[in-house]
Formats: structure tokens, C-alpha cells, sequence
């Protein structure tokens, strides 16, 4: 049992809900009337007439009446009343005539439609009636010409526009020397023409125009006027917008060379409509992008570009700088040769190397081998070496075969000093002087002994050179 109450509550949820949405799409529900003018341009004694389509969205068949309430218009439906099945639609005329004395101008009439549920009043809808009323011209009477402008109201601004503009004689009246013009707020659109039109008769005027393609986008009213000995015959107002063009950037390069150095020029310029900001990528060589100032390089795969965002306005006009520059390198590399050429000139012909070596690994006996080479193409000559021996150590006396033997040895607060002379040192001549030293006392660590040094004859000037700092551990 509760089991099926339950049902019982969801079933009845379920038919209020269902009742509720068709309530709803009831209420909401509106028929559709649609007014459409066959002939809405006349004069006091003559008829506007418009088509009039009434639409039945709803469930049921009704009922709809037509009427006016303005007493100074007569409003004539091919029906006043007639019925419109559910779901179909049907359209009739509506004839309009002014009753009163009426200036030239363009008037508004209500129409009312009622629909009714059999005899039961659902739904009130108005809707205008536009009607250009002129007057009724006598043998000399005023000129009246319709006028229709075929455009795109959706512009490109790059591609060129044509405008067509009909014009049609409403009179038995020839009509010469009249002047068709646009005015607009867009002056490239400002064109204007001189136009014969025959009695009752028609001509069709084409306007080829070429927009700015630096116009902004946006909407813009254009106002066609037909004037006629100074006074204004026809205005049509149109409305058109100006769509968004943005492009690439145009970019034309100019170069300049001088004596190993390029000045480019980037000449860049925004042809759309709207402000931009776009990089500008030029290619550029591998050597060329090391010796390049002036905007950044960025690698792409194998290939490099200068690059750089420029933001411009719509038109706007812009120039980038860089400098290719190989005078630099070439500078590095004739300072080189000159620092290379001035060190072959100064420096010393004589290389001298020092060399020490611990006996059986002991700091108490040392063997120091003195290395001196002529480095240079020439000969050297009155060679006097000199070597400084700590007081820590002793100068050994024996000497090994084929080494030179000392030309004096002095004894100094500093240590022992000793020289050797060699007269003369052949083009790429090598000597060796070896000796041996004794610690006074045992030696932990490690021992350094000072440079020697190496006098020569250069020419008329004497020339010096010293060895390195020998390390014994």
C-alpha cells in the first residue's frame, strides 16, 4: 500500500509539473503579425497599401480582427475579421487613406489586432504603419523621386565598394540638373552626381568607392541626398560598418655599406585599420649576427633573426637601426699581430729552465739541473748565469761529466752564489749545467729555490732573462 501511494504521488507530481510548462509556453505565446509595404509613398488622394501576415503559433484555431483607431486615416482590410487555424498563417492588403489636410511628412498609423478564443478575448497586438506622405502637385508641382541605395553595409576597408543608387520619377514632370550627393563623415565617400531623370522614368547611378584602409572600425551614417534647384528633394539614410583589417606589417630594408660596415635601415609601417603589436623578424647570417648591434638575435633551428616588437598605430610609420660591423674584429686581430710582432721583437732569445730532483726521495740531497736554450735564429753571445743557493744547503763539489764547470762561487749573508759563462750559444743550441746540493739539516715539506738568471749580448745592449721557481718535495 505504500508502495502505491507513492506512485500515486509521483504520477500527479508529474501531471502538475506537465500542466505547469504547457501553462507556460501558453502565456509566453504570442501570434506573429509581420507588416510589409507595397506602397507606402504617396500623395493626399491617393492609398498606402502594405501586406499584413498574421501567424497562429497556438493550439487552437482563432480569431482576429483588424481596426484603426486614428479617425483622420481610413484604414481598409481586405478582411476585418477572419479566422487563422492553429499552426498556419494568412496575409491580406490594408489599404490606408489620409483623411485630413495633411503637410508633406512621414506619419505612423496603429494598427490593432485582437485575437480571440471564440468569443473570448486572448491577446492585443499593435503594430505601426510607416507612410511618406507628399503632396498633390498641380501643373507645376513639386518633384517626387524614390530612391534606392544597394550597398554592403559590412566594409572591407581594402577593397574598393560600389554603390547603386536607383531613382525613380513618381511625376508626368521632367526633372534636369539634379545633383545626387553622399554625405558622411568619411571622406572618401563623398561623391555626388548630376542626374537627368524623364518623366516616370527611372536611371540607375553606380558610385565606385575606395575606402581608406586606415579607417577605424566602426558604424557610420551615410545620408544620400538628391537636391534640386537648392532644394532637397530625396535624403535616404544608411548605416554601414567599417570591419577590422590587420595585416602584417610591411617592412622595406634599406643598406649602406661603407669600408667593412653595413647600415641597415627597416622602414616599418602598420597598413590595417586597428593598433598592433607585432615583432619584426629579419634573417640574418651566422657571421653577420656576431658582429651585429642594435636588436636582438634569436635563433630559430639553423637559422638566426633580428628581432624586435614594435608596436604602431593604424598608418603609422616607424624606422629600425643595426650596425654590421666587422672593423671590430678586425681591430682584435691587427692588435694581436701587433702584440704578436712586438713580443717576437722583445722577447729574450735565451729560455732558461730550472730543475730540481731529492735524491732516493730525501730533502738532504738535491740535484739541480740548469736547462739553458738559444731560442732565437741568431747567435748569442757572453752568456753569464747566476743561481742563488739557499744557506739552508751546500754546493756539492763534484760535478757531473760534460756539465759546465762554475766560473766563481761567492758566499753571501743570502746563501751561495755561483755563475757560469758560456761565450757563446750556436742558433738553437742547448746546454745543460747540473750540481748538486746538501740541507745542513733535514728538510720536512717541501723546498723551493729561487730563480736563476741569464745575462747576454744583444746587439749593443745587454739582455736578461730568468728561469722558473723549482719545487722539490
Amino acid at each position: 500500500m505504500k508502495r502505491l501511494a507513492g506512485m500515486v504521488k509521483v504520477f500527479l507530481l508529474v501531471i502538475i509539473l506537465a500542466t505547469i510548462i504547457l501553462l507556460a509556453a501558453a502565456v509566453t505565446a504570442q501570434s506573429d503579425i509581420q507588416v510589409a509595404p507595397i506602397d507606402n509613398e504617396i500623395t493626399v488622394k491617393e492609398e498606402a497599401v502594405f501586406d499584413v501576415t498574421v501567424t497562429n503559433p497556438h493550439d487552437e484555431d482563432r480569431v482576429y480582427t483588424l481596426y484603426s483607431l486614428d479617425v483622420i486615416w481610413g484604414l481598409t482590410p481586405d478582411q476585418t475579421q477572419f479566422t487563422v487555424p492553429k499552426g498556419e498563417s494568412k496575409t491580406l492588403k490594408v489599404r490606408v487613406k489620409p483623411l485630413g489636410p495633411f503637410q508633406p511628412s512621414k506619419y505612423v498609423v496603429k494598427l490593432y489586432v485582437d485575437s480571440s478564443i471564440g468569443t473570448t478575448p486572448a491577446e492585443r497586438l499593435v503594430r505601426d504603419l510607416p507612410i511618406i506622405l507628399y503632396p498633390e502637385e498641380p501643373v507645376e508641382y513639386a518633384p517626387s523621386v524614390k530612391v534606392t541605395v544597394d550597398l554592403d553595409e559590412k566594409i572591407s576597408p581594402q577593397q574598393p565598394l560600389s554603390v547603386k543608387v536607383s531613382l525613380r520619377n513618381r511625376n508626368p514632370l521632367d526633372l534636369y540638373g539634379m545633383r545626387l550627393y553622399i554625405q558622411t563623415d568619411l571622406p572618401e565617400f563623398a561623391q555626388e552626381a548630376l542626374i537627368d531623370l524623364p518623366a516616370l522614368g527611372e536611371k540607375t547611378v553606380e558610385f565606385t568607392i575606395t575606402p581608406n584602409p586606415q579607417q577605424p572600425p566602426k558604424k557610420y551614417t551615410l545620408f544620400f541626398t538628391l537636391d534640386r534647384l537648392g532644394e532637397t528633394v530625396k535624403i535616404v539614410q544608411k548605416e554601414i560598418e567599417i570591419l577590422p583589417f590587420t595585416p602584417a606589417f610591411t617592412v622595406v630594408k634599406e643598406e649602406q655599406k661603407v669600408f667593412l660596415k653595413k647600415l641597415i635601415t627597416l622602414t616599418v609601417r602598420n597598413p590595417g585599420n586597428l593598433p598592433q603589436t607585432q615583432p619584426v623578424k629579419v634573417s640574418i647570417a651566422a657571421l653577420d649576427a656576431l658582429v651585429t648591434k642594435g636588436l636582438e638575435v634569436v635563433k630559430e633551428g639553423e637559422q638566426r633573426f633580428l628581432v624586435q616588437d614594435i608596436t604602431l598605430e593604424p598608418g603609422e610609420t616607424t624606422t629600425l637601426s643595426y650596425v654590421t660591423n666587422y672593423r671590430i674584429p678586425l681591430y682584435v686581430l691587427v692588435v694581436i699581430l701587433l702584440l704578436f710582432v712586438a713580443y717576437q721583437i722583445i722577447k729574450s732569445p735565451l729560455q732558461l729552465q730550472k730543475r730540481a730532483t731529492a735524491h732516493k726521495g730525501e730533502l738532504s740531497e738535491i740535484k739541480v739541473t740548469l736547462d739553458v736554450r738559444n731560442a732565437s735564429g741568431k747567435h748569442v753571445k757572453e752568456v753569464r748565469i747566476t743561481d742563488l743557493i739557499p744557506s739552508i744547503a751546500n754546493l756539492e763539489k763534484g760535478l757531473e761529466m760534460g756539465t759546465i764547470h762554475p766560473h766563481d762561487i761567492r758566499h753571501t749573508v743570502r746563501g751561495t752564489t755561483v755563475h757560469w759563462l758560456i761565450a757563446e750559444l750556436e742558433p738553437k743550441e742547448q746546454r745543460l749545467i747540473t750540481y748538486s746540493l746538501k740541507a745542513k739539516f733535514n728538510i720536512v715539506g717541501t723546498l723551493s729555490l729561487p730563480r736563476a738568471t741569464a745575462e747576454f749580448q744583444r746587439g749593443k745592449r745587454r739582455g736578461k732573462t730568468y728561469s722558473n721557481l723549482a719545487r722539490v718535495s
